[in-house]
């Protein structure tokens, strides 16, 4: 099943009620471009479902598929009722002029990331870059990454194609919390052990998903992509559920 919901590039909340048999993935996209995806998200019961959806396409595609045995295919499983498009509600987010920059560059480039090459893109006054390049490294095993003196941002393409524009503005606004957000620490990295290397790094990778989360939910996007992004992050990677469950427990009091 497909609807066609016309979103006229506005700020909007999606919303719908629908009966199912079983699980069904729900994912909405621009027709116009391709890799960009605005949700993709799993429902495996009855209920009232909102999408909120801080920036949107003119057109939105929304497709429905039934998950069978890891399959999805087209089905009549399900009934969708009362499709409505309403006004997207969030908390008003207090924030400097070097933050609200770099958050509409970060936003600008999430949309347009999936169809756009390789290359370097600035901010409107250039205070800020990020290196798009194919892969990052040989191992391509980190979407971004940012450089701490520089404040550039490298994202891998191969990444960003496969992720929705939420968790891409995810991903980003965490770099960007390294750099501009987090407490500085006056540390010795050379002098710790293993251990204490390991914590540390998971104390400051923790604060950037804290102050992260701020902003993200603070521009309004949905709490259920911060946890689908991280979850796909972290898939095969134990040692950093910790992390994953930290955010969860952040996002139950927001």
């Amino acid at each position: 099943m497909e609807l066609s919901v016309w979103t006229n590039n506005k700020s909007v909340t999606l919303s719908f009620d629908i009966n199912i048999k079983g699980e069904i993935i729900c994912a909405a996209y621009d027709p116009e471009r391709e890799n960009t995806e605005y949700f993709n998200r799993l429902i495996i019961e009855d209920g009232h479902y909102e999408f909120n959806l801080p920036k949107s396409p003119k057109l939105l595609k929304v497709l429905i598929l039934e998950v069978n045995e890891g399959h999805q295919k087209e089905t009549n499983k399900f009934i969708v009722r009362n499709v409505r498009l309403g006004k997207l509600s969030k908390r008003q987010l207090i924030i400097d002029a070097d933050t609200k920059e770099f958050l509409d560059f970060a936003q600008q480039f999430s949309l347009i990331a999936g169809y756009s090459k390789p290359g370097n893109y600035y901010s409107k006054n250039r205070k800020f870059l990020i290196q798009y390049m194919q892969a990052i490294g040989k191992k391509d095993d980190t979407p971004c990454r940012i450089h701490k003196l520089t404040g550039i941002i490298d994202v891998s393409k191969n990444w960003f194609n496969t992720i929705p524009i939420p968790g891409r503005i995810a991903l980003l606004t965490h770099e960007f919390a390294h750099n501009n957000l987090d407490n500085e620490y006056e540390i010795d990295i050379d002098k710790l052990s293993e251990q204490e290397y390991n914590e540390y790094i998971n104390k400051i990778e923790k604060e950037a998903d804290e102050n992260a989360l701020q902003l993200y939910i603070g521009l309004g996007y949905p709490k259920v992509e911060w946890i689908y992004t991280w979850t796909h992050i972290f898939k095969g990677n134990d040692s950093q559920l910790d992390r994953l469950r930290n955010s969860d427990n952040k996002l139950s009091i927001m």
